[in-house]
């Protein structure tokens, strides 16, 4: 930088760059790192358009029985496919989503979408992924019940995934409300299991529905002795422990 402003706003460019690593470090400023910003803040742009044009879409992974094959609930997922960019990753849109404060507005937006198409399967069995930042916003189970007299929606079959980095942020709170939403009817469901620092104590803090074992267990399932070790121990502590299990990331007929 040649001028104050330019040192000013490239080190701030840095200070945030560093903050996303983590503590007690530092970076120093480059040209990538301006790109970077320069490319977040437009897609934090056209994401208010998203949502604003209804751009954004939900797509369903099916959640398939073991024993039969038989389809027993999906997950929603959220897509977005801009008009000029194409599809845009939920890797990317969300964590700027998360930064520029528009993750409540999202979650609300895929809940919606998501009840309402809930009309039409009223059998199936519905996942959902509640951010922490909705999950820990002031009067949300309030809101919560608000929409669901809206639409008339039944919390039966509706399950809400949460990670344990909700948990470790704020725990006490956050498991009042995991509470409230069961006490509603709602089900409960721990993602990513095994990929965080205290699982086990959470499983002993709070009786989740659904255990979702993280895809880092199965994907090399056929060849890591280690891996079939891990994923047979988490098994029999959730069935122990009386929770349905989902192995995330099953794609061949050896790993299922």
């Amino acid at each position: 930088g040649t001028c104050s402003s330019d040192l000013l706003r490239h080190a701030d460019i840095a200070l945030f760059r560093a903050k996303q690593r983590g503590r007690a470090r530092w970076r120093a400023f480059t040209d990538e790192m301006a790109q970077d910003m320069h490319r977040r803040r437009e897609i934090e742009g056209e994401l208010r358009k998203a949502l604003q044009q209804d751009q954004l879409t939900l797509a369903y992974q099916p959640i398939v029985g073991a024993d039969d094959g038989r389809i027993v609930g999906c997950e929603a997922l959220l897509r977005w496919h801009h008009p000029e960019l194409g599809d845009i990753s939920p890797g990317l849109f969300v964590p700027i989503a998360e930064q520029a404060g528009l993750m409540n507005l999202l979650g609300w937006w895929t809940l919606g979408r998501v009840l309402q198409q809930r009309s039409a399967w009223p059998d199936l069995d519905v996942s959902i992924n509640l951010s922490p930042l909705q999950l820990t916003a002031h009067g949300f189970l309030e809101d919560l019940d608000l929409l669901m007299r809206e639409l008339g929606a039944r919390p039966q079959g509706i399950t809400f995934e949460v990670t344990e980095g909700i948990l470790m942020e704020s725990r006490a709170g956050a498991f009042d409300v995991l509470a409230g939403l069961q006490n509603r009817g709602f089900g409960v469901a721990l993602d990513d299991f095994g990929t965080g620092y205290s699982s086990l104590s959470y499983l002993t803090a709070f009786h989740f529905d659904r255990l979702k074992i993280d895809r880092a267990f199965v994907r090399n399932i056929e060849s890591d002795l280690d891996a079939q070790a891990v994923l047979k121990a988490i098994v029999t502590l959730g069935k122990t422990l009386n929770m349905r299990i989902v192995a995330e990331g099953v794609e061949t007929l050896v790993q299922r």
